[in-house]
């Protein structure tokens, strides 16, 4: 089972069916095959923790019995990476249950693309150099003689 422990110690269960599909395409989600499952559920959480936690909350297998508010309380920046690979794994588990190399080999392709992706947001959030030569103000820039 694709299991993660929100922040103030719950642990939540999620489980893909056949039933939560319909449900998901209403998301956004297109169920497919894994291929576009894995797509489209990235596209919509990777940068979205709110989506990610309706997701999550929509396949979670225990009933739950907190209101949404109580349970978002539980949602740091820990919980929304466990809760995205419990996520990945449900997914995988669904279309590629019977098939658990297939499963791992792209498990693995799909965290290689992560960190691709989180390196290149990370160079994108760095400031350049060229932001830094410029002058502080227009103070410290000589005024012009004629």
């Amino acid at each position: 089972m694709s299991k993660f422990t929100d922040c103030m110690g719950r642990e939540w269960t999620l489980r893909l069916t056949l039933g939560h599909r319909a449900q998901l395409r209403e998301l956004g989600v297109d169920t497919t095959d894994v291929a576009a499952a894995m797509v489209s559920l990235a596209q919509l959480t990777g940068f979205d923790a709110d989506k990610l936690a309706a997701v999550c909350r929509l396949l979670t297998v225990e009933p739950i019995t907190v209101g949404e508010d109580e349970y978002l309380l539980g949602w740091d920046v820990a919980t929304v990476e466990a809760a995205g690979e419990a996520l990945a794994d449900a997914v995988l588990g669904f279309y590629l249950g019977r098939q658990p190399a297939a499963a791992a080999a792209l498990k693995t392709k799909v965290g290689e693309v992560m960190a691709v992706v989180d390196k290149a947001m990370a160079a994108a959030l760095t400031p350049s150099d060229s932001a830094t030569n410029s002058p502080a103000s227009a103070a410290s820039t000589p005024a012009r003689t004629p």
